[in-house]
């Protein structure tokens, strides 16, 4: 529920994860068997001689290359938690205006969810999906209690918030 894009991120640790293999093999090949680790040292000395670091090309690259390797990462970071909400509703008119935090109906539902014989745990949050705010309620139940039966309490919970705020609220329920 959230706006992170899983292949981009599963892509991005399969690449890092066989360069760091790679690497890791190589090192530990060059460590064991000493012929390797004088190819080894060789391939060093020409990669020294092929980049210059006195070359301002050289310089050049490598600075590019950590400009954009920044720039990644930078909106890598900006882009995480875009899917979390703290608003849940937003009611504006000529008197003023009312939000509704998503903390509020996280408090209201695990407090109303807690008591629940079956219920174990409760976490309630807030969500944007497609610009609309949603909750997401996961529970975990203790074993031997019947899914279907928590269901229904969650229903009538949810249905009572629905009544209190004046509006339906779409939510994701997940029961483990």
């Amino acid at each position: 529920m959230n706006a992170t894009n899983r292949g981009l991120n599963r892509t991005l640790l399969l690449v890092v994860g066989i360069v760091l293999l790679v690497v890791g093999a190589a090192v530990a090949t060059a460590a064991a068997v000493p012929d390797w680790l004088a190819v080894w040292i060789d391939g060093v000395a020409s990669v020294d001689l092929a980049f210059d670091p006195s070359q301002p090309a050289t310089l050049a690259i490598v600075l590019a290359v950590c400009v954009v390797v920044i720039a990644l990462l930078v909106v890598f970071v900006v882009r995480q938690g875009r899917g979390h909400a703290r608003t849940l509703v937003h009611r504006g008119g000529a008197a003023g205006s009312v939000d509704v935090d998503a903390k509020v109906a996280a408090t209201l539902i695990e407090a109303a969810l807690a008591d629940h014989p079956a219920v174990s745990s409760v976490d309630v949050s807030g969500y944007r999906v497609r610009r609309t705010p949603a909750l997401k309620i996961a529970l975990s139940l203790r074993k031997g209690s019947s899914p279907s039966d928590v269901r229904v309490a969650v229903d009538r919970v949810v249905e009572r918030w629905d009544a209190v705020l004046g509006s339906e609220v779409p939510v994701l329920i997940t029961i483990d």
